[in-house]
């Protein structure tokens, strides 16, 4: 085989840190030695996968599919070690996750990391959009996204399905209301999540009926939106349980049109059976009342 695992993951870590002494530093060897690897896998093909912009290295966009492939085989390679080390026990190996919805899936992350504590665990909390594009990169084992419909570029387990809400500080005339019908939101403030597949739905919904909320203010933080709808600057929305533990603010069921969203755990069909992944997916649906969630497509 012409291209080596350390060329690979020296690739890899180039791409990560941007920079040869820093992805030296994460690798544990010489700069020279980052260096010399990366010479010799552009020689051997002929290609150029690095390229410097300033003071940075940035890969070329070869590099950059590659290293998607890269960080897959990485994994793999790493899955097969665990298998052959732990004999039978999960007593190593990394798990790297991402998390749209983090309050719908924290208390399982947690029965992870006690059920397996020897795994390191990386998780990240992105939107869904932030989430799949990382994936398309390798960046991740396995991501717990909202969609309206399974993705078809990955495996995909459907988790639950959940009502989107409307959120309103405590104060506000709508809050002790059991219902609120979509068309009395035309004209409404508003206040959104700038990158949110939730929002996606329900805008949709909202155009298919031209209904025009007032779109008051974009924000990219969870904290930051709901500190906006209590403040009163305008109206919100979340997946019904993403607001269970929010005591500031009211959820009020949205009625005149469908508003549902459904969480998908999704992973590339090369990791579906590697061992951290299994393990968490059989964690998720471990119990009878799970066993009708997982919608493998």
């Amino acid at each position: 085989m012409r291209v080596s695992i350390s060329q690979l993951a020296t690739l890899n870590a180039i791409s990560q840190q941007e920079s040869y002494a820093a992805a030296a530093k994460a690798l544990g060897v010489s700069q020279p030695a980052v260096s010399a690897q990366i010479k010799r896998l552009e020689q051997e093909f002929d290609v150029k996968l690095v390229r410097r912009i300033g003071k940075r290295v940035r890969l070329t966009p070869l590099g950059e599919a590659v290293v998607e492939k890269a960080r897959r085989a990485l994994a793999l390679l790493n899955d097969i070690d665990l298998s052959l080390t732990s004999a039978g026990g999960l007593m190593g190996g990394h798990f790297r996750v991402g998390l749209s919805c983090h309050n719908l899936v924290t208390d399982l992350l947690s029965r992870f990391m006690l059920t397996y504590p020897y795994v390191k665990v990386v998780a990240k909390m992105q939107d869904t959009y932030t989430l799949l594009e990382g994936m398309s990169e390798g960046l991740f084992d396995l991501v717990t996204v909202t969609l309206d419909a399974p993705n078809p570029d990955y495996v995909n387990y459907r988790y639950g399905v959940q009502d989107i809400v409307l959120c309103v500080a405590p104060w506000h005339p709508w809050a002790k209301r059991e219902s609120v019908d979509v068309s009395e939101l035309h004209g409404q403030r508003m206040v959104f999540r700038e990158s949110s597949y939730t929002r996606t739905i329900f805008q949709r919904e909202l155009a298919a009926r031209k209904i025009a909320p007032v779109n008051t203010l974009e924000l990219d933080t969870w904290e930051s939106y709901m500190a906006a709808v209590v403040s009163g600057i305008g109206l919100g929305i979340s997946l019904r349980d993403e607001v269970r533990d929010e005591g500031s603010v009211a959820a009020v069921r949205l009625s005149g049109a469908p508003m549902q969203a459904t969480q998908y755990m999704i992973v590339h069909e090369d990791m579906k059976d590697a061992r951290t992944v299994r393990a968490f997916l059989d964690l998720a649906f471990s119990s009878p009342a799970d066993e009708d969630k997982s919608d493998e497509s």
